[in-house]
């Protein structure tokens, strides 16, 4: 039986199936791939990492930013959402390469989001971005390498199908290929989201046992003093996000306005609006209203 003499509605249900197995089996097998791969361990001493793991680079200039307002050491300017170091001698009692290269950016007075623009604060991940990639955290020239194999026989089933049945298709005067067309195109996308997923099924792992193991100290973070418990605090909001700590996500919303417009884990609710956008220490004192 030849399969492009099938009639047009025939044919497309035929495609229809073979799109919907191609796009399971590439996604079933780069995820059996990525779950067979060793979970690294992570270090639970510098909570940044694991924000960074979660959400990337201004996930973590975010976090270190927030918690250095809260122990005091940025200071907060009245005009507008600016920032300052306190003291240049702040800097030798910070521990980490990222907070230290925080307080440099703000040992002139500047903006908040000027923390994302600056070579130092960047380049102060590069650290984190190189401890991810080694580990399959993130996706790299490996897993970039292992997608693509996974993916190309499906890629070039779907297509020789449909290119094939719409140049019979045109040959015999039929025009009418926009169905075709889209279930293409919409394969050739589910294929490309597979592919370009930054975050690997080691990182969901690492991060699914890092919200068990943390989750009682989740349900009870609120309940803990902000100034006796920075850390833990700090490590909640790494694993759960900025949003499972209401004094954070306050302050984030405020400080990173643009950043929280364009990511929605960070966007003020109703909730968390209600709350002072101060938490202790100067990033948070006189900041009022979150967003005001």
């Amino acid at each position: 039986m030849n399969i492009f003499s099938l009639s047009g509605p025939n044919f497309l249900i035929f495609y229809s199936i073979l799109c919907a197995c191609a796009y399971l089996y590439v996604k079933m097998r780069v995820v059996n791939f990525e779950q067979s791969l060793p979970i690294p361990k992570i270090p639970m001493k510098d909570p940044y990492l694991i924000a960074y793991m979660r959400g990337g680079q201004r996930e973590a200039l975010t976090l270190a930013t927030i918690t250095l307002g809260n122990r005091s050491f940025l200071e907060h300017s009245d005009d507008n959402r600016k920032l300052k170091t306190r003291s240049p001698k702040d800097m030798d009692m910070v521990k980490y390469p990222i907070e230290k290269a925080i307080l440099n950016v703000f040992k002139r007075k500047a903006e908040a989001d000027e923390v994302f623009t600056r070579n130092s604060s960047k380049n102060a991940c590069d650290e984190y971005k190189k401890y991810v990639e080694e580990n399959n955290l993130i996706k790299n020239a490996f897993i970039t390498s292992k997608r693509l194999r996974i993916l190309v026989v499906p890629v070039i089933a779907v297509t020789f199908f449909a290119v094939v049945k719409m140049f019979v298709a045109i040959s015999h005067g039929h025009t009418n290929l926009e169905f075709l067309s889209i279930l293409l195109g919409a394969t050739l996308y589910g294929f490309y989201t597979i592919y370009a997923q930054k975050r690997t099924q080691v990182s969901i792992r690492v991060l699914r046992d890092l919200s068990s193991l943390f989750s009682p100290l989740h349900q009870r973070i609120n309940s803990l003093a902000l100034d006796e418990h920075l850390y833990e605090h700090t490590l909640i909001a790494a694993v759960f996000g900025l949003q499972a700590n209401t004094t954070f996500y306050s302050q984030a919303n405020y400080y990173f306005p643009r950043n929280t417009e364009s990511n929605p884990g960070y966007s003020c609710s109703s909730s968390s609006c209600g709350s002072s956008c101060g938490g202790g220490g100067g990033c948070g004192s006189g900041c009022g209203g979150c967003g005001s």
